[in-house]
C-alpha cells in the first residue's frame, strides 16, 4: 500500500502599500458637525454616520451620510431630518438601519442599497428609540427604547415585536442593545439596571450576572461568546468596563482607568476592543488586544484631548471610525449639543489563515478583512499564482471562506495585498 503524504504550509504576509499609514487617526472628509453614531460593513469599505442634531440648523435635527470607500468621501442621504440615536450595518454594508428619538415619536428607517434609497418602518411603533443594531445579513433588528424595553423584527424591519425583557417598562432613559452576526445572541445594557441576554433571537431573556451600573454601550462578537460593557458609576462619574467570554453569563471588572465612557466597538472574534470617553468632556481612547485582558492608551488618538463621542470597528479590528469632539452627553437622559468631525483609524493587518480538511478537499478560512487580499498558492515558494476562486463571506462568524481540491504534493498558501 502506497502512502502518500501531503505537505500543506500556510503563510499569511502583506505586500505592495496600503492606502493609511499604521495606528495612526486622521479626519475624514465629512463635515464638522453633531455626529452621534457611526457603524460599517464588515470589511470597513462602508461606512455610515448620523447626526443627533445638525449645528447649523435650529432644533434638535440631524443628517444620515454614508460613504463607500472608506470615509475618503461622503454623501449625505435623502432621510427626513430627525435626531438620529443610532445606525447600524450589515455586514456586506447594504443594509443600514437608523433610529431616531429621544422624543416620544421616535422612528426606524431601513435601506438595503447602502443608502441610496430610505424607507420608514412603518410598522415599527413610535418611541423613544435610543439604539439600534442587526444581524450580518440584515434581516434580524433589535431596537432599544427608552422607558418602553426591546423589539425585535426577523423581516428587515417589516414587522415588529414587543420582547418580554425581565424589566419589560424600563424606567430608563436609555437602552444600548448588540447582536451576534448571526442574530440569535442579543444583549441589552439598561441604563441603571442591569444587562439581559437572549440566545434566541429574543424569544426568551434572562438577567445577566453584571453588576447594576450606568450602562452606556454594549458590543458583541460574531459568535455571541464575548461581549463588552462600558458603564459610569451609580453617582454619573468616570466608570468601568465590564467582558464576558461566556455570552453574558458572568462578568469580570477590566484593568483600564475608569472612564466617561461613551461607546466601545469589538471585532468579530471579540479580540480587539476599543473604547471611547469624553461625553462630557475630553477623554481619551483606550484599545485591548486580548478580550480585555489588559488595554492601552492609544497615544495617536488622545493628542487632541477633546470628547469622543461614539465608536465602531470593522471585522478584523484593524479598522476604527470614531465621532471626534461630538460633545453629547446621554448621562441621565440629558443631551447637549457640540460638534466635531469624524476621525478614522487604519493599521496594516497581520494576516493568518486557518485550514482544515473537509470531504476531501482543503477548506481556507480567514476574518474579514479591511484591506484588500488576494490567496496566492505555490507547489515550491518560487513562484506564485493567484487562486482564481473568490472566498465567500460566512454570516455567522464573518470569515472568509474558499474551498480547493486536495494536492498530492507540497501545497502553500499565503495572503497578499493588491
Amino acid at each position: 500500500m502506497k502512502t502518500i503524504k501531503i505537505l500543506l504550509m500556510v503563510a499569511a504576509i502583506w505586500t505592495g502599500e496600503f492606502t493609511a499609514s499604521a495606528q495612526t487617526w486622521a479626519p475624514t472628509s465629512a463635515p464638522t458637525n453633531g455626529w452621534f453614531s457611526v457603524a460599517m460593513s464588515a470589511d470597513g469599505s462602508k461606512l455610515v454616520s448620523a447626526m443627533l442634531l445638525d449645528m447649523y440648523r435650529e432644533g434638535f435635527m440631524g443628517e444620515i451620510y454614508t460613504s463607500t470607500n472608506y470615509g475618503v468621501s461622503w454623501i449625505s442621504n435623502s432621510v427626513p431630518l430627525l435626531e438620529w440615536d443610532s445606525v447600524a450595518s450589515s455586514a456586506d454594508g447594504s443594509t443600514l438601519v437608523a433610529c431616531s428619538g429621544p422624543g416620544l415619536n421616535g422612528m426606524i428607517y431601513t435601506t438595503t442599497n447602502s443608502g441610496a434609497i430610505w424607507l420608514q418602518a412603518t410598522n415599527a411603533p413610535a418611541k423613544s428609540w435610543t439604539s439600534i443594531a442587526c444581524s450580518a445579513d440584515g434581516t434580524k433588528l433589535i431596537a432599544g427604547t427608552g422607558y418602553n424595553g426591546v423589539y425585535t423584527s426577523i423581516d428587515s424591519g417589516a414587522t415588529w415585536i414587543s420582547n418580554a425583557v425581565p424589566y419589560t417598562n424600563f424606567y430608563s432613559p436609555w437602552v444600548f442593545v448588540a447582536s451576534s452576526a448571526g442574530g440569535t445572541t442579543l444583549a441589552v445594557a439598561v441604563y441603571s439596571l442591569g444587562i439581559y441576554i437572549s440566545t434566541n433571537a429574543g424569544t426568551s431573556w434572562s438577567q445577566s450576572m453584571a453588576p447594576q451600573e450606568y450602562w452606556e454601550g454594549i458590543a458583541s462578537s460574531a459568535d455571541g461568546t464575548r461581549l463588552a460593557a462600558v458603564a459610569r458609576t451609580l453617582s454619573g462619574n468616570a466608570g468601568p468596563i465590564y467582558t464576558s467570554t461566556d455570552s453574558g453569563s458572568t462578568w469580570v471588572p477590566n484593568n483600564v482607568p475608569n472612564e466617561l465612557w461613551s461607546s466601545i466597538a469589538s471585532s468579530a472574534d471579540g479580540t480587539k476592543l476599543v473604547a471611547v470617553s469624553g461625553g462630557n468632556g475630553p477623554g481619551p481612547i483606550y484599545v485591548s488586544t486580548n478580550s480585555g485582558a489588559s488595554w492601552a492608551l492609544d497615544p495617536v488618538a488622545n493628542p487632541w484631548n477633546e470628547p469622543w463621542g461614539a465608536v465602531a470597528s470593522s471585522a478584523d479590528g484593524n479598522e476604527r471610525i470614531a465621532v471626534f469632539g461630538s460633545g453629547v452627553s446621554q448621562s441621565f437622559g440629558s443631551v447637549s449639543g457640540g460638534e466635531g468631525p469624524l476621525y478614522i483609524s487604519q493599521t496594516l493587518p497581520s494576516p493568518s489563515i486557518n485550514i482544515s480538511s473537509t470531504n476531501g478537499n482543503l477548506a481556507l478560512s480567514w476574518l474579514a478583512p479591511s484591506t484588500n487580499f488576494v490567496l496566492q498558492q505555490s507547489l515550491d515558494l518560487q513562484g506564485w499564482s493567484a487562486v482564481t476562486n473568490l472566498p465567500s463571506l460566512n454570516l455567522n462568524d464573518l470569515n472568509d471562506e474558499m474551498s480547493l481540491p486536495m494536492t498530492n504534493g507540497a501545497g502553500f498558501y499565503r495572503l497578499v495585498t493588491q
